[in-house]
């Protein structure tokens, strides 16, 4: 019995607390097992004296640190098992890490980024890492959605034009007619302001100015944009047309 279950079972907690707890120590257990017999392994790898089964134990506790193991040392057991000739070994176990590192993308929201897989950097010839790379981009290119821009514009015009993070570029550069649509509609009662300044501050981001023909292409749309609303309610049109012509149509005056 570990050390935590025996004190909160002589004591007088609460249940559900005692259950929670003696499950957070059997796991702590199980991580230190797991460890101690992966440090046994590698010593036995590394001592040049392998134990019969040496290649069965390693992929057991190569799975059992999967998510909790560094993706280099991942890999190396991977390699290891390719040169014990169990490559179907080998293989089952990178299967296994592949699809623990598309859970992880696709659990997280667009900002995670290889980092968050090699913070202590990359070994040569590490099987996950280009991997790793393309998981993340085709991830952040499928679930763009109108909220995530929106917010890089609002927290632009929320900061008065002066704060902007220069890595949004590649989520801007994934802006189309029907996400600006949603965007320039928004409730304005969520910023400070009102909608013609946010959109002036749209077409100020500087972002677009790293973006071949973007900001041109979006001034485009918003001027269809806003014809559409003309046309759904024609009561906006004064305001539309005086607002297009003190800015010759989105191009100047943009304060």
């Amino acid at each position: 019995m570990g050390l935590t279950i025996y004190w909160i079972t002589e004591l007088d907690f609460d249940k559900e607390v005692t259950n929670d707890l003696i499950a957070k120590d059997k796991i702590t257990e199980e991580f230190l097992l797991i460890d101690r017999l992966a440090s046994e392994i590698l010593n036995e790898f590394h001592n040049i004296d392998l134990e019969p089964n040496f290649a069965e134990r390693l992929y057991y506790v190569a799975c059992a640190k999967i998510g909790r193991e560094q993706l280099t040392n991942l890999s190396f057991y991977c390699d290891i098992l390719e040169t014990c000739n169990k490559k179907d070994l080998a293989s089952h176990l990178e299967t296994h890490i592949k699809r623990h590192i598309e859970n992880s993308i696709n659990y997280h929201q667009t900002q995670i980024s290889i980092d968050d897989f090699y913070s202590f950097g990359r070994k040569v010839n590490d099987r996950f890492y280009d991997f790793t790379v393309d998981k993340i981009a085709s991830h952040k290119y499928e679930n763009i959605s109108s909220n995530t821009i929106s917010s890089i514009f609002l927290d632009f015009h929320k900061h008065s034009r002066r704060a902007w993070n220069s890595n949004d570029k590649e989520i801007l550069e994934l802006i189309d007619k029907d996400i600006l649509r949603e965007i320039i509609w928004i409730n304005t009662d969520i910023f400070l302001g009102n909608r013609k300044l946010f959109v002036h501050s749209i077409l100020l981001h500087p972002s677009l100015n790293d973006i071949d023909g973007k900001r041109e292409e979006i001034r485009l749309w918003l001027l269809e944009l806003l014809q559409e609303k003309i046309k759904h309610n024609p009561n906006s049109e004064p305001s539309i047309k005086m607002w297009l012509d003190n800015t010759n149509n989105l191009t100047e005056n943009l304060t």
